[in-house]
Order: C-alpha cells, then structure tokens, then sequence
C-alpha cells in the first residue's frame, strides 16, 4: 500500500495541483487540484492509481511554502498485517552532487530510488565507494525518464559485511531527488535515507 499524506502548513486555504505517474513516466495516471482548508490535511491511497506499480508523485500548491507530504509505504502480510512501513518526505530536487551510505551487514539490501521531476529524460552517474576508499563498480551513468523513477539494487554491487557512499552526479543540476531504502533480510524492515547534497 503506498499512501500520499499532503498537508497544508498555513493558515489559509490553498489549492495542491497532484499528479501520479508510472515509474516510466507518461502522461499522468492522476490528475486532480484538491483544495485544503487552513492546516487541513488529505490521504491520496494510490494502490488502484498504480495497480501495483512504482511511481513518483508531484505536488505544487498555489502558495509558497504552503504544501508539506509523506508518502507512507505500508509492506502486508497475507492476511493484510502489516509487515513494515515507512516514509518518504516529499522534497524539491536540489543539488548537483548527491550522497547517502549504503551498508550490506546483517545480509541488507539497499534501493537507490532517484525521481526526476523534469519534463525531458536525464542522466546521472553513480559512484560507489567502500569505507576503505576502494570502489565495487566503476562509475557509470543511468537514464531517469521525464516524471519517471529509477530503482536500483546497489547493494548487489558490493560484497557482504561492507558499507560505504554512494554519490549521485546529475547531468544538470536540481534535476533529481534521491533516497536509498535499506531493506532488512526477508523484509523484515525498511526504512528511507536522504540521498542530498
């Protein structure tokens, strides 16, 4: 299940343009204006938007500094308990060299999710580099498409019991946002880090 929680920080009413996308990007899936009362608050569950596929948000209200969200993930057992959950604030693409950690103890996993917001596909080149200064991979470069998603499995790249950075360099700058979710062993947790400048 994978919830937008879209809030309005002022004491006005506004209105929040929202638009879901595929992961690929395309014309929007979701296409609405909501308007919010003064510090109201709205749920957009995207399940049937996406039908169980990855996809990007975009939110612009109509007021600076008017429009706070989280896009809450919520794992289900088979009999609908929840297996884990998480967020992942909504944030401008700033930045034009970007970093998190990535860390494979305890046999995790880690997806490096870049959202490109853009009306143009871009490029970015990912760099891995261990805590020992060495590196799994040589650099390489990877396409996010216009309103589109990248996930990618960088902790594959490496070995087991190693941790280190990896650094995003878009091709422009404040084109991409970023967060690598660390994925516990059988889904036994997930939770985001910022990928950020």
């Amino acid at each position: 299940s994978s919830i937008v929680e879209i809030a309005n920080t002022t004491d006005n009413e506004i209105r929040v343009a929202v638009k879901v996308y595929e992961a690929h990007g395309g014309d929007p899936l979701y296409n609405k204006t909501i308007k919010l009362a003064k510090y109201a608050s709205y749920h957009l569950i995207t399940d049937q938007i996406l039908g169980g596929k990855e996809g990007i948000v975009m939110l612009d209200g109509n007021a600076p500094n008017s429009v706070i969200a989280t896009v809450m993930q919520y794992g289900r057992t088979p009999t609908l308990g929840i297996q884990y959950m998480y967020g992942i604030q909504a944030k401008s693409p700033l930045g034009s060299v970007l970093k998190s950690s990535y860390n494979t103890f305890l046999n995790q996993g880690c997806s490096l999710l870049l959202v490109n917001p853009g009306n143009s596909a871009t490029k970015a080149t990912i760099t891995l580099d261990r805590y020992d200064g060495t590196s799994p991979v040589a650099p390489y470069e990877v396409t996010i498409p216009a309103h589109g998603l990248w996930n990618e499995d960088i902790c594959s790249k490496d070995n087991k019991d190693v941790y280190g950075v990896v650094t995003v360099q878009p091709a422009t700058a404040n084109s991409l946002y970023g967060t690598v979710v660390r994925l516990g062993e059988k889904d036994q947790y997930r939770f985001p880090t910022p990928v950020r400048q």
